[in-house]
């Protein structure tokens, strides 16, 4: 298979956040990527934090540093890991906090556009799970 070089990124042109976080990762096991850091290092919005670390969640799993840094930033995202790794909360956290309500900033531009309660984000999720 012949791939166009326009489409393919060169490593130079690799967002840097997420080239050193790739070079962190250990991708044999589902340990945390470094234990010291936690959602709230990520951006991850103060509520879902506290949610998370409510359920004993504080240390994100390398599914979930690879994809919040791109899908927090508003980029489409595909992942590939192991059953167990933490890829729901991989693209579940940016959606959730990515969403906008009633009465949150943003939701009269929805409202004027006509797209108030319209879908906000699309996931896909082809599985054998």
């Amino acid at each position: 298979m012949t791939q166009n070089s326009e489409h393919t990124p060169a490593p130079a042109d690799v967002d840097p956040t997420v080239a050193e976080i790739a070079e962190d990762i250990v991708t044999e096991d589902a340990a945390p990527v470094a234990p010291e850091q936690t959602f709230a290092d990520f951006g991850v919005h103060p509520k879902i934090v506290e949610a998370l670390e409510a359920k004993g969640i504080v240390h994100p799993f390398p599914i979930q540093a690879m994809t919040l840094p791109v899908a927090l930033g508003g980029h489409d995202i595909i992942g590939q890991a192991k059953t167990g790794t933490g890829k729901t909360l991989g693209f579940g956290i940016p959606a959730l906090q990515r969403a906008i309500g009633p009465g949150e900033p943003g939701w009269g531009g929805l409202e004027a556009k006509g797209t108030a309660g319209a879908p906000q984000a699309l996931i896909v999720a082809p599985t054998r799970e």
